[in-house]
């Protein structure tokens, strides 16, 4: 069985923060990351609010150098890495491929899956030592939906992509006991919600823009619907 112990990137807010919140009730030690110190430290001071449980790192997970420095400092702080909550996400460019700046597009591929695909191979050979471990990967923006998201095209495709890498490393680290798993947490107010609805209906494009408002203003779960269950024994989120 793997240790109690967790990386969550993007682990300060939304999706990831509440991912750590629970991680830490199931009596988890976890280390989070972001690419802002203040944000670190406001969700450090809630995770750790009946004993230091939690610890955090200043990181960009599109730098593999980064990423490196992250798994060293959470393997130092916990002992042992049991379980990888590769969470860590942008939008990227809002608007029609033609109109993207490449190195926007790119940005995102590199954040949401390089960053996804720089933490998995860094976790690997410790849960290997310790007999194997967890990684669970996020790919939102409608993946495996009835239709793709005009106007995302960078963001769509790395969550594409990083449905397909998860199935891949699944099988290769099977053996080794350790579970890959990713997952669609669906319609989710939080700071991506916020970010695009100032992007304004002009660059969202209507539908998307509409929607997204609907969702903040009715329909969308808080983050904190979605609760880590039995991680011991299942690998997923469930939407209560």
């Amino acid at each position: 069985m793997h240790e109690k112990t967790a990386i969550v990137t993007g682990g300060v807010r939304g999706v990831g923060f509440a991912i750590a919140g629970q991680l830490v009730e199931l009596g988890y030690k976890v280390v989070i990351c972001s690419r802002t110190n203040l944000e670190i430290r406001s969700a450090l001071k809630q995770l750790n609010l009946h004993g230091r449980v939690a610890f955090g790192l200043k990181t960009d997970v599109s730098q593999y150098a980064q990423c490196k420095r992250l798994v060293t400092f959470a393997f130092r702080k916990l002992g042992s890495i049991g379980v990888l909550v590769n969470n860590a996400g942008i939008y990227g460019p809002i608007g029609y491929l033609e109109s993207n700046a490449p190195e926007k597009w790119s940005e995102a591929i590199r954040v949401n899956l390089l960053g996804t695909v720089y933490c998995s191979q860094l976790v690997t050979p410790i849960m290997k030592r310790n007999g194997g471990g967890k990684i669970i990967n996020l790919c939102g923006g409608g993946v495996g939906g009835k239709s793709s998201l005009p106007g995302f095209s960078a963001y769509y495709t790395s969550k594409v992509a990083i449905a397909g890498f998860t199935e891949v490393l699944s099988e290769e680290v099977r053996l080794a006991n350790i579970q890959v798993n990713c997952i669609a947490p669906g319609a989710v107010n939080s700071s991506l919600t916020d970010y695009l609805i100032d992007q304004g209906i002009e660059k969202a494009g209507e539908a998307m823009y509409k929607k997204t408002l609907e969702q903040k203003r009715n329909g969308g779960d808080s983050p904190q619907f979605y609760k880590l269950r039995r991680i011991d024994h299942n690998n997923f989120i469930e939407k209560l």
